[in-house]
């Protein structure tokens, strides 16, 4: 990840937000074409832009006001990646993350109570580890996509260990 404090550059992904702490809450941009305005003659940053929960994305142009926020460059966009429903590797999650403060790791599939951020998305879920490129870098214990338990559908996207228990 970089740190950039020109302007929004094409072919890359960027993240408003808090993304490690509350992804959820998370603004992703992917930078497609950076052009002039033809009346005020400053830069406009093109391209799709999605929020964690929902991913629904939507064509954007920002100027120099949006980079003020703070976006935080995650590198060049890989195509297909933040659009998947489903992690690339569905294997059980290992690594530091999985072993970070004695946490036990929820396997793959695991009735669940959703208790996070997200209150009106409070209830039951199955759920599996987050295989999306924010939640690989995370630091602090493993992150979880919860589906629907009638529909499969996904309903929350990288929630955080303590977020979610067991049920049993």
């Amino acid at each position: 990840m970089e740190h950039s404090s020109e302007f929004f550059r094409p072919g890359r992904t960027y993240v408003a937000g808090s993304p490690f702490t509350a992804p959820e809450t998370a603004v992703i941009f992917r930078c497609v074409a950076v052009a002039e305005h033809p009346g005020k003659k400053e830069p406009r940053a093109l391209g799709f832009a999605a929020t964690v929960y929902p991913l629904r994305w939507a064509s954007v142009a920002f100027d120099a006001g949006n980079w003020q926020v703070g976006w935080m460059d995650m590198g060049p966009t890989v195509e297909g990646e933040d659009d998947q429903e489903r992690p690339a590797n569905p294997a059980e999650p290992t690594g530091a993350a999985a072993q970070k403060k004695g946490e036990d790791v929820i396997a793959r599939g695991t009735l669940v109570t959703y208790r996070g951020s997200l209150s009106k998305l409070h209830g039951k879920y199955r759920a599996e580890q987050c295989g999306c490129r924010r939640c690989a870098g995370v630091m602090d214990g493993p992150r979880y996509l919860l589906r629907d338990r009638v529909t499969d559908e996904v309903a929350v996207r990288c929630a955080r260990r303590r977020s979610v228990s067991p049920v049993f």
